[in-house]
């Protein structure tokens, strides 16, 4: 007896001891589990922001969308307030700041790293706008990036990054401004030995102050973004991202209103067209400034009457086309008007690109937008060259009232009425998304498609998603037809996915089937997004005339075109398309002359000599040869004694190092300053004995997104 009692106290010890162990075991584990996944929530809690709707809704205590915009007109705040930049909470700032003065204005200097803070009082609770005046502090090509907190948290995710566009003016030659007309475009541009026209140099202005408020840098929500504050003291930072700047002071205040076209009518109501004016002509190649330095003048040779035209030689005629398409990026033109009245603006321009569908652009007519209307302002799509007035989306032509004296115009390239259905878009791209993830975790990569899944049972509501947001994209495809006025072949990556969405929500025996699919439409969806936000234009010129008056052609007529192209037939025969540049020292006031081959595309060659003018030849005094070539050319020329001084893009530069055909770059005085520029190990293919004949052209940089 007492023996099988000790053995029920050992089974019980053991029992106990069996529960206990685990727990306290996972326990640990646990709390260990917890310590190191602190971090990663708390970075997973900085890096996943609500969006900007689900932050009204928050802050307005409303159930849905539905009663936002009417919650939001109470909520705003009444009042303005200002404070300056130079009054940084020093002790919360890990930048490199300086209290100073630039161009006129006490302000701050802000590095490119680190952060800045700012304490300030709010008279009132409620929503306010968001502007501030900068300066760039730098000719570097990059924008000007920042993170944007308040009270130490990211708002939502769309204010996340702050993107500052820098004021870039082209170097015209001396004593050149932008003037009207064809005989005010004289001068713009150099010419090489061969008569082509050669492109100015882009300099970022670093004087012109500029206003920036805080908006969505993709375009998706228009208008100013608005941000709830309580009353009382409150914080806003800035973290530096990219580029260093001067900010002068900060402004809250409530969101104001612009007058749409007829308060805009009324209010010149007794204003006429001005009688006996000549057309004010703009050329488009020639801007006063722009918001991007990869905006530059094009070559158009796709119209004989491009303004100017020549059949054979480079003239640079138009602005813009793939190289203006991104939300934000404006272009900006600088006029005299003589007479008072109202003018309309005609501008000629192409929108070849999105087929069906308009790109838009906002109009800012001396820095502010005129009317609500100018906003969103369409260009449709045709194949062809267009002229015609800004007009409003019935083609009833806008008239604008103007000043004796200068004035500016910008067009600034916006998503418009594009915004609101690409926002909805990305909207059902993140669900569909999320669906793929629930049944991959489910059937993994490789799902068999003749297992039952049971995906209705274990998941019903990601099996119904797919029906609701074939719907959803149903609603979105006849928005773009609506608005395009045509149904546009834009719509048929969407026709495609509404119906794989149907048979799959319709049937989950077609889920598993259709998984690979599935995957590659969500992608396809996703960069047909990238490609809708996109909005090209390219513009000629443009005529600032009243509305009575005629408006020339748009595009050339049968004769002109005719002549054009016999004049382009004739010229092929004579021309020399191979080299881009014969520079001669007929001054003497250069140090010498290079010859120089690539076997880069023309584009790509006319881009190389552009750099070329503009930095090697302006800083040493060497004019450069610039000749484009054939792969294969060098070797032969070597043999026959007319190889070039210098070769970009040849891919084995050993193999003319082992025939002596290529110099070593180690004797020269400037080879390890330049040296330094790359990393050591791209040389390691570029070097023989020590000695290093080449130094790369271009580098890949792999980047892993986790």
């Amino acid at each position: 007896m007492q023996h099988s009692q000790i053995k029920r106290f050992l089974a019980l010890l053991l029992a106990l001891m069996t529960l206990i162990g685990p727990v306290s075991v996972r326990a640990a584990g646990d709390s260990e589990a917890a310590g190191d996944a602190g971090g990663l929530v708390t970075m997973s809690d900085e890096l996943v922001f609500i969006s900007y709707q689900d932050y009204k809704i928050k802050y307005l205590d409303v159930p849905d969308e539905t009663y936002v915009e009417e919650a939001m007109e109470k909520a705003r705040g009444t009042k303005t307030f200002s404070f300056p930049a130079e009054d940084y909470v020093e002790e919360d700032t890990t930048a490199e700041v300086e209290a100073t003065e630039h161009n006129g204005r006490k302000c701050l200097s802000i590095g490119d790293e680190g952060l800045v803070t700012w304490k300030f009082d709010v008279p009132e609770t409620g929503f306010y706008s968001l502007s501030f005046n900068y300066c760039s502090d730098s000719l570097r090509t990059n924008s000007i990036e920042k993170i944007f907190y308040i009270n130490g948290k990211v708002p939502f995710q769309e204010t996340r990054y702050v993107a500052l566009n820098k004021l870039w003016e082209f170097n015209y030659p001396e004593g050149y401004k932008p003037a009207g007309g064809l005989e005010g475009r004289e001068g713009a541009f150099e010419k090489d030995a061969g008569g082509n026209e050669v492109r100015p140099k882009c300099v970022a202005n670093t004087l012109t102050w500029l206003s920036h408020t805080m908006h969505d840098k993709d375009g998706y929500i228009q208008g100013p973004f608005e941000y709830y504050l309580k009353e009382g003291e409150n914080t806003i930072t800035l973290e530096s991202v990219g580029d260093t700047c001067y900010i002068d002071e900060f402004t809250f205040g409530p969101i104001s209103g612009t007058i749409d076209y007829e308060e805009y009518c009324s209010k010149h109501d007794g204003a006429k067209e001005p009688e006996d004016v000549e057309p004010i002509y703009i050329n488009g190649e020639t801007p006063s400034a722009t918001s991007d330095f990869t905006i530059y003048p094009n070559a158009d040779h796709s119209s004989a009457i491009s303004e100017p035209q020549d059949a054979t030689l480079t003239v640079y005629n138009t602005i813009g086309g793939d190289k203006w398409l991104t939300n934000g990026q404006w272009v900006r033109y600088t006029f005299k008007v003589e007479k008072a009245g109202l003018y309309t603006i005609n501008p000629r321009f192409k929108q070849s690109v999105n087929e069906g569908i308009f790109a838009s652009r906002s109009l800012k007519i001396d820095g502010e937008v005129p009317f609500e209307e100018a906003e969103s302002i369409r260009f449709p799509y045709d194949g062809d060259w267009q002229l015609s007035p800004l007009a409003n989306d019935r083609g009833e032509a806008f008239r604008f009232y103007f000043e004796p004296g200068e004035h500016t115009i910008e067009f600034e390239a916006c998503l418009g009425d594009t915004g609101v259905i690409l926002q909805q878009a990305m909207y059902i791209k993140e669900s569909l998304q999320d669906d793929y993830n629930n049944f991959s975790r489910l059937t993994g990569t490789d799902p068999d498609p003749n297992r039952s899944y049971g995906f209705m049972r274990i998941m019903p509501d990601t099996v119904a998603d797919l029906s609701i947001q074939s719907q959803n994209l149903k609603i979105i495809m006849s928005d773009i037809n609506q608005t395009s006025g045509i149904k546009s072949e834009n719509t048929s990556t969407l026709e495609e996915m509404i119906e794989l969405l149907r048979k799959m929500g319709a049937d989950e025996s077609k889920i598993a089937t259709n998984m690979t699919a599935f995957q590659s439409q969500v992608s396809a969806f996703g960069e047909w997004i990238a490609g809708m936000a996109k909005q090209p234009l390219e513009i000629d010129y443009i005529l600032i005339q009243p509305e009575s008056a005629e408006l020339p052609r748009a595009d050339a007529n049968f004769f002109q075109s005719l002549i054009y192209e016999i004049k382009k037939f004739f010229a092929s025969f004579f021309a020399n398309y191979d080299t881009i540049t014969v520079d001669e020292d007929k001054e003497g006031g250069y140090t010498g002359t290079l010859s120089v081959w690539t076997t880069s595309g023309r584009e790509q060659a006319q881009i190389i000599n552009t750099i070329i003018k503009n930095g090697f030849t302006n800083n040493t005094g060497i004019l450069v040869n610039l000749k484009l070539v054939a792969g294969g050319t060098l070797i032969p020329a070597i043999l026959a004694g007319t190889a070039p001084d210098v070769t970009i893009d040849a891919m084995t530069p050993l193999e003319y190092a082992i025939r002596g055909a290529a110099l070593p770059l180690n004797g020269f005085d400037t080879f390890e300053e330049v040296k330094t520029r790359f990393p050591e190990s791209s040389f390691t293919q570029l070097s023989l004995y020590g000695a290093v004949f080449a130094i790369p052209v271009s580098m890949g940089v792999p980047v892993m997104f986790y």
